[in-house]
């Protein structure tokens, strides 16, 4: 192993959608993301695509500037999960693929609407973001 990682940034986000998420599931996160780098300079997920369009979202690349709200910092965990040089390859492969392709990819809003009841709905190329780091984390 040359010591190349994999983060998982799971997040407690300071809008009032992550607030009704955390107040409905009893979990203290609402969101995860995942990062190729340690400075998490570029995160990826399902989310929505701006702050104000909570029903518009998609594939989108993250930063940290977009977990502080009203000088708000966000609560994260982040985890580290080693990976060998060809997966790492990999995984920088598909998410770069998934980014120059990003408009084709929607927000599972039906299957986040039903987590609450633990039944997702799999619809083709719609992720929520715990689904997608799933999927991602599969093809390692």
């Amino acid at each position: 192993m040359d010591g190349q990682y994999v983060y998982l940034v799971f997040s407690a986000t300071p809008y009032r959608i992550g607030k009704l998420i955390r107040r409905f599931t009893g979990e203290t996160y609402n969101h995860v993301s995942i990062a190729l780098d340690q400075d998490l300079t570029e995160m990826y997920s399902f989310a929505r695509r701006y702050y104000r369009t909570p029903f518009l979202g998609g594939f989108v690349k993250e930063s940290l500037s977009r977990y502080q709200v009203n000088g708000k910092q966000t609560h994260i965990r982040i985890c580290k999960l080693p990976v060998d040089p060809e997966q790492y390859k990999s995984l920088k492969a598909l998410l770069t693929h998934m980014y120059e392709t990003r408009e084709d990819f929607l927000y599972n809003h039906l299957s986040a609407a039903l987590a609450i009841l633990r039944r997702p709905v799999k619809v083709r190329d719609s992720y929520t973001c715990v689904e997608f780091c799933v999927r991602v984390l599969h093809s390692l």
